[in-house]
């Protein structure tokens, strides 16, 4: 009963181990080839933050004679179209105000439904 144990134990432990050397060299491997990043052609160390490709252009400057013409443009057109809504809602609320102060016949419908099925068919 014991030898099975034994065994098991043993087992264990050459799994173990071996693991843990896999584990070990795929470790190195990786610094390794992490070091081999940093080195160049001739074998000496590049720092990782030195940059390697020149820094690009500056942008060309937003502001100039058309782009100040095409913002000032744009915001009239914005104006005139906020002064017609402006309008557009004037009328609107006068509109409403006209309807709730007229009166109105409650049969009015009524009369046009019953004026419509009179009428003889065409």
């Amino acid at each position: 009963m014991i030898l099975p144990t034994v065994v098991e134990l043993a087992t264990f432990v050459v799994t173990l181990v071996g693991f843990l050397f896999r584990f070990l060299a795929s470790i190195l491997t990786l610094i390794h080839v992490k070091a081999l990043q940093y080195r160049d052609d001739a074998g000496k160390w590049i720092l990782p933050c030195t940059p390697s490709l020149s820094p690009p252009p500056p942008p060309p400057p937003l502001r100039g004679a058309s782009f100040e013409a095409s913002v000032l443009e744009i915001l009239r057109k914005q104006n005139q179209i906020l002064g017609n809504m402006e309008d557009a809602l004037e009328q609107l609320a006068g509109d409403v105000r006209a309807i709730r102060v007229t009166p109105r016949n409650p049969f009015e419908g009524l009369q046009l439904i019953t004026t419509a099925l009179a009428r003889p068919p065409d």
